[in-house]
């Protein structure tokens, strides 16, 4: 109200309700998209401008793209101008560290890796791909005194670089192997880490994963939080035995082609079906969750029978999901078998790429 004699009053958010308001507004899965409204955001006023800037920096995707090279320049620049963002960084991803040039590829030098890492105290995940076969003694003890705590690792590297990185951040808890050049014999001598998840898409040699896996899962009783992999590299030939003894501990699962045996996974709590089921299959009673995600689009109806089947049998699902390779025809009616069964229904917009970290934490 204006006028002679009144006052005009400005109210303002409380700061936490702000902080509430704009992490809601940013969507982690689709980063990229909702960039834009949150720089803008923190452009809005001083008290918007802090909690923008957190969630801006929280999770940093960099390229090794030429045309995307300013990234890691703009976002170097910005950290060692300004060392409080550094501090809001808590993942790191598509940094290609190498100090050789290749065509087609924009490198990190190993230096501007090491100070890129150093103004980012609170850094837990970290995707990047090693363009050398090691790492230089001096690099490596550079690397174990950085001020970060690596417990999400995606890399794409030499075995005998990984052994070295897993040798200074024995941290790593979960551990995603990308496409690379896995050569090599893994060391006598074992780091003390200790994977609870493990993802990997490429062919790994069966004395690299029984290196990497933890030891004496069953004597011990601790549980492999979660295996993401193509079966055909896990559950077939000389790996297989590997399965047989880490069934009963794994609680979560993404599979990208057949279906493993599904008694032996005893623990299992979350399921992720990439592929369409070839033939009928029950879940464990233990699921809470059972995704049916395909990498293409499915219009097969026995593949529908065979998810309703499941999705039926399984007396403590809580959550159920699907993509949008999934017809609307079928989202519809299995929508409404999950709303009989008191379970909630969810569509995922993007293929999940292999994370493990909560990206809001």
């Amino acid at each position: 109200m204006s006028g002679a004699g009144s006052s005009t009053r400005q109210t303002r958010l409380p700061y936490d309700l702000v902080i509430c308001v704009l992490d809601d507004v940013f969507d982690y899965s689709e980063s990229a998209t909702h960039y834009g409204t949150i720089a803008a955001c923190a452009l809005v006023c001083r008290l918007w401008t802090l909690p923008s800037q957190r969630i801006l920096f929280r999770v940093v995707e960099l390229s090794s793209s030429p045309r995307q090279r300013h990234k890691t320049a703009s976002f170097l620049q910005a950290i060692t101008n300004a060392p409080r963002l550094g501090a809001y960084v808590r993942s790191i991803s598509g940094i290609h560290v190498s100090n050789s040039s290749q065509l087609g590829i924009h490198h990190t030098r190993t230096s501007q890796f090491l100070t890129m890492l150093s103004f980012c105290p609170q850094l837990v995940e970290l995707g990047l791909t090693i363009g050398q076969d090691k790492f230089l003694p001096n690099t490596l003890s550079r690397i174990a005194e950085l001020p970060v705590r690596i417990t999400h690792l995606s890399i794409a590297s030499t075995f005998r670089v990984l052994a070295q990185l897993l040798t200074v951040w024995p941290c790593v808890r979960f551990l995603h192997l990308g496409d690379g050049l896995y050569g090599g014999t893994p060391p006598e001598h074992r780091p003390p880490f200790r994977l609870e998840g493990f993802s990997y898409h490429s062919d790994v040699a069966h004395s690299a994963i029984r290196w990497l896996l933890p030891p004496a899962l069953a004597e011990s009783g601790t549980s492999l939080l979660a295996l993401d992999t193509s079966p055909r590299y896990l559950y077939q030939g000389s790996t297989a035995d590997i399965f047989a003894a880490y069934a009963p501990h794994i609680r979560s699962l993404t599979v990208k082609s057949k279906l493993p045996a599904m008694e032996a996974l005893t623990a299992l709590e979350q399921l992720i079906l990439h592929r369409e089921p070839v033939e009928p299959f029950t879940l464990p009673g233990t699921i809470k969750h059972f995704g049916f995600e395909p990498y293409e689009t499915i219009h097969g109806f026995e593949s529908f029978l065979r998810i309703t089947a499941a999705l039926t049998s399984v007396p403590r699902l809580s959550i159920f999901t699907v993509n949008e390779n999934v017809s609307q025809n079928d989202q519809s009616r299995l929508k409404e078998i999950c709303e009989r069964k008191n379970i909630q229904f969810r569509v995922a917009t993007t293929i999940a790429i292999p994370r493990f970290m909560d990206r809001r934490l």
